[in-house]
């Protein structure tokens, strides 16, 4: 007798699945992040197409997946792993599954905004997270498929059981009569959301009823979801879905919310070795709350403009600075820790055979170091720096050679401005843009940055205050 899953017949499932794969020419795009709701869209697909001939096999079905940079280690470990096998197990079968994996441009990773632009760690509020990490890369590729072939079609694991936030945006898509639901961003895009229907038990008797067609091992995924009840981050499509910090699969360091599960049911069911990531994450926390925000932000705008709070306070007649970035202090003492903690990560990793963990890549070092280079005077070069001093060596740091002024010099003009009672933030910030527009023929750009410089609030905070008396 055949299995039953949401009221079908698992061989009605895989009819439809190679009835809709035969229908036209638009390659499929799997989501795909290591969960159980994924895990099983997957195999449903991977076990329909193998059942069709070669000559039926005409389309390429990619198995798309997102890292953040920032997902915990021990998920990003499992979902490398399965990646491999399915590539593997793709080519052995003579199977058109294409794994791919997509990434945050450098520019808009997570430690990039945070450290290197000084972005305060993520709120409900201040969401900047979800599209550079999450979004943008995989709409990217869809878009791209999307374009090359005149269409797409996306698949998605997600269920209505599993919360009534996704069950109203499963149906809030749904047109009625129409075989697909129509992509929020990407018009010639389509999603289908094969397992909708199923209810979390029916997704867990397939999995451990059906052997992963790509060698897997589905009781591992049992493992990782042991005594929790948490859902899985899918593919997110927009910024109004929920963040992935309460789930099984979200980021690490997520402080959209103030309770994670994720990696605290990890830790807490023997993987001691990630506790060290909690503390980072409780630092981050630590600076949202209202009262420590003056401790560890500037009393500047990322422009350089001053603000007062408006609202509430201004209606009492109490003037407060709004905060903005992350002092240097802070980001250059939370690079420190973030370097150590990944090394005692590496140190107490029980995993032998795992590849070394980077919590922040190298590329990301020089991209902050660029952008302290830039807009904050580091002529001391601190990320690289903070990289010798952490880890005993030194980094491949070519892209120091850009500018040539030193610490030395910093000393020098801050020295100099002191005496002068000339600010020395502004001396460094146009002698950094004098540097940075050496040999250009046009001087327009210049003329303009020095411009802008000269309309920066340069007063401390405590002389802004003591101007308003």
């Amino acid at each position: 007798m055949d299995n039953i899953y949401a009221n079908r017949p698992l061989a009605d499932i895989y009819a439809e699945i190679q009835e809709r794969y035969r229908a036209d020419s638009w390659p499929w795009i799997l989501g795909y992040s290591g969960g159980k709701d994924s895990t099983v869209l997957v195999q449903l697909v991977w076990s329909a197409l193998a059942k069709l001939s070669s000559e039926e096999l005409f389309k390429p079905v990619y198995i798309l997946s997102s890292d953040t940079l920032v997902e915990i280690p021990k998920v990003i470990n499992h979902i490398d792993l399965n990646l491999a096998k399915m590539s593997e197990g793709a080519t052995k079968q003579n199977l058109p599954f294409n794994p791919i994996k997509v990434f945050p441009d450098v520019s808009d990773t997570f430690w990039v905004n945070l450290l290197g632009k000084g972005y305060p760690a993520p709120t409900n509020n201040f969401r900047w997270c979800t599209d550079r990490l999450k979004i943008d890369p995989t709409s990217e590729f869809i878009r791209s498929q999307a374009f090359d072939s005149s269409g797409a079609i996306l698949l998605l694991g997600s269920r209505k059981s599993e919360s009534t936030a996704r069950k109203k945006r499963i149906e809030s898509h749904k047109i009625s009569g129409k075989m697909y639901n129509p992509h929020p961003e990407i018009p010639t895009a389509h999603v289908y959301t094969l397992i909708e229907d199923w209810e979390t038990e029916e997704v867990w008797d397939y999995l451990l009823d059906n052997p992963s067609p790509w060698g897997a091992d589905n009781k591992e995924l049992v493992y990782m979801y042991k005594n929790a009840s948490d859902g899985e981050c899918p593919l997110i499509l927009d910024i109004k879905a929920p963040s992935c910090g309460k789930s099984r699969f979200g980021c690490w360091c997520c402080t959209v919310v103030k309770k994670e599960k994720a990696l605290s049911s990890l830790i807490k069911h023997g993987e001691k070795w990630l506790a060290p990531l909690q503390n980072l994450r409780e630092t981050l926390l630590f600076t949202q709350i209202p009262d420590n925000k003056k401790l560890f932000r500037e009393h500047v705008k990322r422009n350089g403009q001053s603000l007062f709070i408006r609202g509430k306070l201004e209606e009492e007649g109490i003037k407060e600075l709004a905060r903005g970035p992350y002092t240097m202090d802070f980001r250059k003492d939370f690079l420190r820790s973030l370097l150590q903690t990944e090394r005692e990560i590496n140190e107490n990793n029980p995993y032998p055979d795992s590849e070394y963990i980077y919590l922040i890549e190298e590329r990301e070092l020089h991209e902050i170091q660029r952008l302290w280079k830039e807009e904050k005077n580091d002529w001391e070069s601190s990320v690289y720096a903070i990289y010798e001093e952490v880890n005993g060596k030194t980094i491949d740091n070519g892209i120091d050679e850009i500018g040539f002024l030193t610490k030395e010099d910093k000393t020098a003009v801050q020295q100099i401005c002191e005496e002068e009672s000339f600010p020395a933030e502004l001396a460094m910030e146009l002698l950094t843009t004098a540097q940075y527009h050496q040999g250009l023929r046009s001087k327009v750009r210049l003329k303009n940055k020095v411009a802008k410089s000269f309309k920066k609030e340069w007063r401390t905070e405590s002389e802004i205050y003591r101007d308003l008396e």
